[in-house]
């Protein structure tokens, strides 16, 4: 990971994508990532056959940032099917952050899907 980090600037992130294994993000932590990605959390058209990380994954990623935190917590990323109508329980579940592409890129109104989104985590 040192190699990766010092390729980096200051204010980029080092991830990783753990699927459904929070065994994958224990290792990831253990190096000092910034943030751990788990998905596909609902269906996804973008990715069909990805694992299914459920909410019970999600909370088990956020108890594992907390445990490895050291100068600060890293982040827990959710990625896959999620909508503005969907997500409010994988950020009740600790997530910091989401990931989407369908629902955002093809709704009608872009600003305003990206606006319920971001009221989503201000609520």
């Amino acid at each position: 990971m040192g190699k990766a980090r010092a390729g980096l600037h200051a204010d980029q992130w080092l991830g990783s994508t753990c699927y459904d294994q929070p065994e994958r993000a224990e290792q990831a932590l253990k190096i000092g990532v910034d943030y751990v990605a788990f998905g596909a959390v609902y269906p996804s058209t973008v990715k069909p056959n990805a694992p299914r990380a459920t909410l019970e994954i999600l909370r088990q990623g956020r108890a594992l940032c907390e445990q490895y935190a050291s100068e600060r917590r890293a982040a827990v990323v959710a990625i896959g099917g999620i909508t503005a109508q969907n997500a409010a329980p994988l950020i009740d579940a600790g997530v910091d952050s989401i990931a989407v592409i369908s629902s955002l890129f093809e709704a009608p109104d872009v600003y305003a899907e990206a606006r319920a989104f971001s009221r989503l985590f201000n609520s």
